[in-house]
């Protein structure tokens, strides 16, 4: 079976399980990951011997033995020694995930070709009448193939662009103070579609949706937007990211802001907000240096 030349990169996720790391343990760990997912038949080990560490990284003994205590530190071990084995359990995920991808197309990609193979009928001689048949089959002319047989009892709306006094209106109606001006202007430039790109067929339906979602009086723009709250919650977040950050400073001063924040960024709670204690490390050092 074929490796994969590449693996799949998420920055939060690196970004938080590194932050503790200096630029040479940071390095090699790279280097490792790298050389792991080249060389390793699983994608994701190594054999924890000084050579292979030194092999993979490209480091000296005294090097390698400093930035290999900040990789496999107890506390945030970026790598797990198993039997005799150093294994990434990302990588492991990664070389799981894309294995069962290639076998879930190879099997797609057999069924289409059953399909294909069955669905065509085997060769018949066509069967050739006698000349002086009395009633032979009609020939449809080329305009009868191309004919579109239209379905009984089917009616088409055809879309009617509304007036901004028929949507001032209409507002009225479900209680919704709407610029119809405004309203229509924004669907006019976008040829009334959608953002999707779908043609709108009931502006009724689109007066209700902007309702729902908050579009008020003459503006287009929505006062309520939707990432407010996704801000407020990363706002809340690096405020109290700092409050811990030096709470747990006084109480074990010798550990560094970045020690401490590579904890918090480890724990299930900030892990959905990316950044967040990035910038609250930021901010903290700024204001010392102030």
């Amino acid at each position: 079976m074929n490796k994969s030349p590449s693996f799949q990169f998420y920055p939060d996720k690196w970004i938080a399980g590194t932050i503790h790391l200096d630029a040479e343990s940071y390095r090699a760990y790279h280097r490792i990951l790298c050389w792991m997912w080249l060389h390793a038949p699983d994608q994701c080990s190594m054999p924890d011997t000084d050579d292979v560490w030194r092999m993979a990284t490209g480091l000296d003994y005294d090097t390698l033995e400093e930035c290999r205590i900040k990789i496999m530190h107890p506390g945030m071990a970026l790598l797990e020694n198993s039997n005799g084995k150093i294994v990434s359990h990302g990588l492991k995920k990664e070389a799981k995930k894309q294995k069962e991808y290639r076998v879930k197309q190879s099997i797609n990609a057999k069924t289409r070709w059953h399909k294909q193979v069955t669905a065509k009928p085997p060769h018949i001689q066509p069967h050739i009448g006698s000349l002086c048949s009395p009633t032979p089959t009609p020939t449809p002319t080329p305009k009868e193939k191309n004919k579109r047989v239209q379905a009984p009892h089917t009616t088409y709306l055809k879309f009617v662009k509304p007036t901004p006094e028929q949507i001032t209106e209409y507002g009225k109606k479900i209680s919704f103070e709407v610029d119809g001006q405004a309203f229509c202007d924004y669907y006019e430039a976008r040829g009334w579609k959608y953002k999707g790109g779908l043609a709108m067929k009931d502006w009724q339906a689109a007066v209700r949706t902007w309702k729902k979602q908050g579009n008020y009086s003459s503006s287009i723009q929505s006062p309520k937007r939707r990432f407010d709250d996704k801000t407020a919650i990363r706002d809340r977040a690096i405020a109290e990211i700092m409050d811990r950050l030096k709470i747990e400073r006084l109480a074990t001063p010798e550990e560094s802001f970045m020690e401490i924040a590579a904890r918090l960024a480890l724990s299930d709670k900030y892990k959905d907000i990316p950044g967040a204690v990035d910038k609250a490390v930021w901010t903290l050092n700024y204001e010392r240096k102030a």
